[in-house]
């Protein structure tokens, strides 16, 4: 009986293996068709007054699939320029294609299909960060994949940005790609370099991706820092409100606990408001922040802080004395953040340094040669960084771009920190960030239950292909070796487990659903200020949550360590699931 039904199913098979070949030819024509559309478009400059654009000349030539723009004033007189389209065409792939594009800031991505574009994650740039987007397009930056079928995968990206931001516009019948000039002036008789741009296709979006990362180092180098480092953040244990002593207490249960641990960082808390990070709060219990680095340095590990170099609080002492430093309003005064986007999570609205100020430049640099020299610091964690490049400001340099003053800031953050120190780029710009960082936060905050593994999977996911990994260390601090890799051997390799994104800076955390029974630290209790008790082990205090587990076993050094028999990590290198600095994003109330 079997034997008849083999040749009755055979044809059957054959003839669907003979459609399947024709769809697959036609996607991956669909792909190759809009490419060719791409290399083909006439590229065009648009004038902030539109009687001078016939002076501007867009010439875009074609090497494969390599293209270098280049601007020119073919007129008498200086031109201000608003954009350049350098192609706008009707792609003509069908409404439910996939797509994913890149955000300009670290938070915002967006996938989905060319007619339902969705936002991953819940900091979109046109509405969080307050960008502006073109009616009836979706507005991506630096990099879109299309995928007309699995196998015929599309990309266009740009291969720099080390002056302008680049941006792709899509809708269900359109693509388009603009470079922001920002209305500044291109005098006659010159040219500008734009950004390059890299169109092309191929069955893998892996391979694609890979291709690009391999023209981006040409013009952004990776930094030289060997591997991500390993220790403990203040961070996730004790938010803003971190004392002296519980970064001690908490460097003593490593030392018990955790030797193979290098980094001790201090995060957010430190400080008494945002700009003035060479003094020490009082909320940090009265001794110097730069004694305690030093004792940290002095019992053998290696001490890191965090900053958030470019801002500055209304109330801050660098405000106050230098206001000349700051990005400027029409009116000429130092202009707050959130007249034109996110004004900041704690201690603001803050204003922002700007870059193209010979005089921030060598605050920069004695801002980190003091924490390096003086303080031992070797690790910075450099938060908040993308208002670096706040839109819509006047700059000390006319002439300069947002790209051009954050990136000069950063190069002088690195001539002060030194050319061997780690620096972690935390709400940064991706793209303008290329070269200047050696790891890079992917996503928002962890806390340890399922709802919010599953909520960072998908920005995660769509940021972690092994083969872009080999080249993007400058992008991503990339823990993980692919998206192939088992969900349980990714999370023995994860950073270290973050604060609830969901909590307040000012209060115990918001929280959808409750934390695992066993995932919850020690007793799961929380002190009054809706701290978890990390400090080693020793009779509970008043006001704060005993030390010790209902089993008796000793605290650990951090929220994801101190925990009970079911969830205790091991030692030796697998402990390092949990304790790789610092693979994070700000919580909401922190870092959106």
């Amino acid at each position: 009986m079997s034997g008849a039904l083999v040749p009755t199913f055979a044809p059957l098979a054959a003839a669907q293996v003979a459609l399947a070949a024709p769809a697959a030819q036609a996607a991956a024509t669909d792909a190759q068709r809009v490419v060719g559309l791409v290399r083909a478009a006439a590229p065009a400059a648009v004038a902030a007054d539109p009687d001078r654009a016939r002076d501007l000349v867009v010439e875009m030539r074609w090497e494969g699939e390599l293209a270098q723009p280049v601007l020119r004033n073919a007129g008498a007189a200086p031109v201000a320029v608003k954009e350049v389209v350098l192609f706008d065409i009707a792609h003509g792939l069908a409404p439910a294609t996939p797509f994913y594009g890149e955000g300009l800031q670290m938070l915002a991505q967006t996938a989905g299909t060319l007619a339902a574009p969705v936002d991953v994650g819940d900091y979109p740039d046109r509405s969080h960060y307050r960008l502006p987007e073109p009616e009836g397009f979706r507005r991506v930056y630096s990099l879109v994949t299309l995928e007309p079928a699995p196998d015929a995968q599309m990309l266009v990206a740009f291969t720099s940005c080390s002056r302008f931001v680049g941006a792709f516009d899509v809708s269900p019948t359109r693509l388009r790609a603009v470079v922001d000039c920002e209305g500044l002036v291109i005098p006659a008789g010159s040219a500008w370099p734009l950004e390059g741009v890299l169109a092309a296709t191929g069955g893998s979006r892996g391979a694609l991706l890979s291709r690009l990362a391999g023209e981006v180092t040409k013009i952004h180098p990776r930094t030289a820092y060997p591997a991500p480092p390993a220790g403990w953040c203040s961070w996730y244990c004790f938010g803003p409100r971190v004392t002296a002593k519980d970064v001690l207490d908490n460097l003593g249960a490593m030392e018990r606990d955790y030797p193979e641990l290098s980094f001790v960082q201090i995060d957010d808390g430190y400080q008494p408001t945002m700009g003035d990070w060479l003094d020490t709060g009082p909320g940090f219990g009265g001794k110097p922040v730069q004694d305690i680095l030093r004792e940290i340095k002095s019992r053998g590990r290696e001490p890191a802080i965090w900053v958030a170099p470019f801002v500055a609080s209304p109330d801050s002492k660098l405000l106050r004395d230098h206001p000349d430093w700051f990005v400027k309003g029409d009116d000429g005064k130092p202009m707050p953040s959130d007249r034109v986007m996110f004004g900041g999570w704690r201690l603001g609205p803050w204003y922002v340094l700007d870059g193209t100020n010979p005089a921030v430049l060598a605050h920069f640099e004695r801002l980190f040669a003091t924490m390096r020299r003086e303080w031992g610091v070797k690790y910075f964690k450099l938060d908040a960084v993308f208002w670096g490049m706040m839109r819509g400001g006047r700059l000390h340099d006319p002439n300069a771009t947002r790209v051009e003053a954050y990136r000069a800031g950063m190069r002088a953050i690195r001539r002060g920190a030194g050319d061997d120190a780690y620096i972690l780029g935390c709400n940064h710009p991706i793209w303008p960030s290329l070269g200047l960082i050696d790891g890079s936060r992917s996503s928002l905050d962890i806390e340890r239950n399922w709802k919010s593994s599953s909520d960072l999977a998908e920005p995660r996911a769509h940021r972690r292909l092994a083969q872009l990994a080999r080249h993007r260390a400058q992008l991503e601090e990339r823990v993980a070796h692919g998206p192939r890799e088992p969900a349980a051997r990714v999370a023995e390799r994860r950073a270290l487990v973050e604060r609830p994104r969901h909590a307040r800076a000012d209060g115990p955390p918001r929280r959808r659903g409750a934390v695992p029974r066993d995932a919850r630290p020690c007793d799961g209790r929380r002190d009054a200020r809706g701290r978890r008790s990390l400090a080693p082990a020793r009779e509970p205090r008043a006001g704060r949550a005993g030390a010790v587990a209902p089993d008796g076993r000793r605290a650990g050094v951090c929220r994801s360590l101190a925990v009970g028999r079911a969830h205790r990590p091991r030692r030796g290198p697998r402990a390092l699931r949990v304790l790789q600095l610092d693979r994070r994003a700000r919580r909401p109330a922190r870092g959106a």
